[in-house]
């Protein structure tokens, strides 16, 4: 994880990368990017969540919610007013937080099996 993921998002001035410790071990983390500005949307900057996770027993403790509070302001200080992220519909537990940050269905993404 911290080679695939990581390390190449911490080298780059586009990305923000936070990690929470609990007694020297990693708990959680959360991966953020501006993207590049679109020339027919001159008005709108985004900027996307990659990844926010909390391991199981360190959920329930705001966690998430720091962290997310913190991806927030550096939006903001980059001047980013729209934030998109992708949340798989069975992960109950993640649906349920970013509801509670305000989030709603945008966009569906459909797969089939073949």
């Amino acid at each position: 994880m911290e080679k695939k993921f990581l390390r190449p998002a911490m080298n780059d001035k586009k990305h923000r990368v936070l990690v929470a410790f609990e007694n020297k071990k990693a708990v959680a983390y959360a991966i953020a990017r501006i993207n590049e500005q679109l020339p027919i949307k001159k008005r709108i900057k985004t900027a996307v969540i990659e990844h926010l996770f909390v391991t199981k027993k360190s959920r329930r403790k705001g966690l998430g919610g720091q962290m997310y509070a913190e991806i927030l302001k550096w939006f903001k200080a980059q001047g980013v007013n729209r934030v998109e992220l992708q949340v798989i519909v069975k992960n109950e537990a993640a649906c349920t937080f970013w509801r509670k940050q305000g989030y709603r269905d945008f966009e569906h993404t459909w797969e089939r099996k073949i």
